[in-house]
């Protein structure tokens, strides 16, 4: 009995790990985008997607994150459950091309909250798995970072 058991927890642990691997490949992926980003902001260039794209981007990072918060469950949280945003300018609601300065400060107050590191523990802190709450905090704030990152670029690039 016990080496059934022993056997199901090797095998979710690799799960874990697989899964743990896969976010952490994203993340870089994500975060190259982000600098790529952040560099176009800089330039002034113009961006790589059409307005559509960064609207349906953020409408879909939008829905990602209230199905998120609404699911109302008590499960714990792992670095795979949570709807990491796309870090760019413009699906984030911060390209000045296609925003307002208002709509940009609008936009960033709004994801700054969402992704402030004592804010999202606040929130999800005692539902996060212990053994990848430390990963899932990293991320987070890095995210923030990317987002701050974003709307100063972005402000210099308004100018």
């Amino acid at each position: 009995m016990l080496a059934g058991r022993w056997s199901r927890y090797k095998s979710d642990q690799k799960k874990r790990e697989e899964a743990r691997r896969e976010a952490e490949v994203a993340h870089e992926r994500r975060r190259a985008e982000a600098n790529a980003e952040k560099e176009r902001l800089r330039k002034g260039s113009a961006p790589p997607t059409s307005a559509a794209q960064s609207a349906a981007a953020a409408a879909s990072d939008d829905a990602a994150w209230e199905r998120f918060v609404g699911s109302g469950s008590d499960s714990p949280i792992s670095v795979v459950d949570v709807p990491w945003p796309t870090l760019q300018a413009g699906a984030l609601g911060l390209d000045p091309a296609t925003a307002s300065a208002a709509e940009r400060k609008q936009a960033f107050r709004a994801k700054s909250l969402r992704w402030h590191p004592d804010k999202f523990v606040q929130v999800f802190g005692s539902r996060l798995d212990p053994e990848e709450r430390e990963a899932i905090l990293r991320r987070v704030t890095e995210v923030s970072q990317e987002i701050n990152a974003l709307y100063q670029a972005a402000e210099e690039g308004a100018r």
